[in-house]
Protein backbone atom coordinates (compact mmCIF):
# COMPACT_ATOMS: atom_id res chain seq x y z
CA UNK A 1 0.00 0.00 0.00
CA UNK A 2 2.77 2.60 0.66
CA UNK A 3 3.81 2.23 -2.93
CA UNK A 4 0.22 3.47 -4.12
CA UNK A 5 1.01 6.09 -1.83
CA UNK A 6 4.33 6.98 -3.27
CA UNK A 7 3.72 6.32 -7.10
CA UNK A 8 0.09 8.65 -6.67
CA UNK A 9 2.21 11.23 -5.17
CA UNK A 10 4.49 11.21 -7.82
CA UNK A 11 1.46 11.33 -10.50
CA UNK A 12 0.01 14.01 -8.76
CA UNK A 13 3.21 16.35 -8.56
CA UNK A 14 4.06 15.66 -12.03
CA UNK A 15 0.33 16.69 -13.34
CA UNK A 16 0.69 19.82 -11.48
CA UNK A 17 3.78 20.85 -13.76
CA UNK A 18 1.93 19.78 -16.64
CA UNK A 19 -1.47 21.64 -16.00
CA UNK A 20 0.41 25.20 -14.84
CA UNK A 21 2.07 24.68 -18.50
CA UNK A 22 -0.73 23.75 -20.62
CA UNK A 23 -2.43 27.50 -20.39
CA UNK A 24 0.70 29.48 -21.05
CA UNK A 25 1.88 26.81 -23.48
CA UNK A 26 -0.85 26.67 -26.02
CA UNK A 27 -0.52 30.73 -25.38
CA UNK A 28 2.89 31.36 -26.54
CA UNK A 29 2.27 28.43 -29.94
CA UNK A 30 -1.01 30.77 -30.81
CA UNK A 31 1.06 33.88 -30.45
CA UNK A 32 4.42 32.82 -32.35
CA UNK A 33 3.25 30.26 -34.92
CA UNK A 34 1.72 31.80 -38.18
CA UNK A 35 -0.89 28.76 -38.38
CA UNK A 36 -2.60 27.61 -35.14
CA UNK A 37 -1.58 24.41 -34.13
CA UNK A 38 -3.33 24.33 -31.31
CA UNK A 39 -7.10 25.56 -30.43
CA UNK A 40 -6.77 27.31 -27.35
CA UNK A 41 -10.32 26.50 -26.26
CA UNK A 42 -9.30 22.61 -26.59
CA UNK A 43 -6.63 23.07 -25.04
CA UNK A 44 -7.98 24.35 -21.88
CA UNK A 45 -10.93 21.63 -22.13
CA UNK A 46 -7.72 19.45 -21.40
CA UNK A 47 -6.36 21.63 -18.65
CA UNK A 48 -9.59 21.55 -16.70
CA UNK A 49 -10.21 17.95 -17.48
CA UNK A 50 -6.44 17.41 -16.41
CA UNK A 51 -7.21 19.33 -13.00
CA UNK A 52 -10.70 17.43 -11.94
CA UNK A 53 -8.19 14.43 -12.25
CA UNK A 54 -5.75 15.61 -10.05
CA UNK A 55 -8.33 16.08 -7.79
CA UNK A 56 -9.14 12.69 -7.65
CA UNK A 57 -6.06 11.54 -7.91
CA UNK A 58 -4.86 13.76 -4.87
CA UNK A 59 -8.09 11.84 -2.90
CA UNK A 60 -6.50 8.75 -3.63
CA UNK A 61 -3.18 9.43 -2.65
CA UNK A 62 -4.92 10.43 0.53
CA UNK A 63 -6.38 7.99 1.02
CA UNK A 64 -3.75 5.31 0.07
CA UNK A 65 -1.59 6.94 3.08
CA UNK A 66 -4.13 6.71 5.53
CA UNK A 67 -5.07 2.92 4.12
CA UNK A 68 -1.57 2.09 4.69
CA UNK A 69 -1.08 3.36 8.07
CA UNK A 70 1.44 5.80 7.53
CA UNK A 71 -0.90 9.16 9.49
CA UNK A 72 1.07 7.96 12.64
CA UNK A 73 5.02 8.24 11.09
CA UNK A 74 5.02 11.57 8.99
CA UNK A 75 4.87 15.31 9.92
CA UNK A 76 1.66 16.68 11.64
CA UNK A 77 2.19 19.79 9.82
CA UNK A 78 2.79 18.26 6.33
CA UNK A 79 -0.51 16.37 6.32
CA UNK A 80 -2.33 20.26 7.41
CA UNK A 81 -0.83 21.50 4.37
CA UNK A 82 -1.83 18.73 2.05
CA UNK A 83 -5.11 19.02 3.49
CA UNK A 84 -5.16 23.03 3.04
CA UNK A 85 -3.74 22.20 -0.13
CA UNK A 86 -6.61 19.89 -1.24
CA UNK A 87 -9.02 22.77 -0.19
CA UNK A 88 -7.30 24.83 -2.33
CA UNK A 89 -7.84 22.72 -5.42
CA UNK A 90 -11.32 22.70 -4.99
CA UNK A 91 -11.51 26.25 -4.61
CA UNK A 92 -9.50 26.72 -8.04
CA UNK A 93 -11.97 24.33 -9.62
CA UNK A 94 -14.49 26.64 -8.76
CA UNK A 95 -12.73 29.67 -9.97
CA UNK A 96 -11.98 27.42 -13.50
CA UNK A 97 -15.50 26.68 -14.04
CA UNK A 98 -16.53 30.43 -12.81
CA UNK A 99 -13.48 31.47 -15.63
CA UNK A 100 -15.82 29.46 -18.26
CA UNK A 101 -18.84 31.18 -17.72
CA UNK A 102 -18.61 34.34 -15.90
CA UNK A 103 -18.76 37.45 -18.60
CA UNK A 104 -16.11 38.67 -20.37
CA UNK A 105 -15.56 42.11 -18.28
CA UNK A 106 -14.67 39.50 -15.61
CA UNK A 107 -12.40 37.07 -16.72
CA UNK A 108 -9.16 38.37 -16.13
CA UNK A 109 -10.18 39.21 -12.38
CA UNK A 110 -10.82 35.53 -12.22
CA UNK A 111 -7.78 34.41 -14.14
CA UNK A 112 -6.13 36.49 -11.48
CA UNK A 113 -7.40 34.59 -8.84
CA UNK A 114 -7.08 31.27 -10.27
CA UNK A 115 -3.35 31.78 -10.61
CA UNK A 116 -2.62 32.82 -6.98
CA UNK A 117 -4.27 29.60 -6.14
CA UNK A 118 -1.86 28.19 -8.10
CA UNK A 119 0.83 29.54 -6.76
CA UNK A 120 -0.63 28.66 -3.48
CA UNK A 121 -1.00 24.64 -4.82
CA UNK A 122 2.18 24.58 -5.63
CA UNK A 123 3.86 26.16 -2.22
CA UNK A 124 1.41 24.08 -0.30
CA UNK A 125 2.74 20.94 -2.58
CA UNK A 126 6.71 21.89 -2.13
CA UNK A 127 5.93 21.98 1.56
CA UNK A 128 4.31 18.61 1.59
CA UNK A 129 6.85 16.98 -0.25
CA UNK A 130 9.71 18.17 1.93
CA UNK A 131 8.09 17.52 5.47
CA UNK A 132 6.61 14.18 4.38
CA UNK A 133 7.79 12.79 1.22
CA UNK A 134 9.69 9.19 1.64
CA UNK A 135 12.21 10.74 -1.19
CA UNK A 136 13.21 13.23 0.65
CA UNK A 137 13.44 10.85 3.69
CA UNK A 138 15.50 8.57 1.89
CA UNK A 139 17.89 11.05 0.91
CA UNK A 140 18.51 12.48 4.24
Amino acid sequence: MVWLTSISGIVALALIGVIALIPYSTRWINHWVSKVLVNFRRAMGVHQIIGFGMIAIVIFHMEAAAGAGMMSRVNAMGLDLATVGLFVMFAQAIVGIMIRRCEPHNVLLWKRVHLCLMLGIVGLVTAHVYLNGMIIYSFF
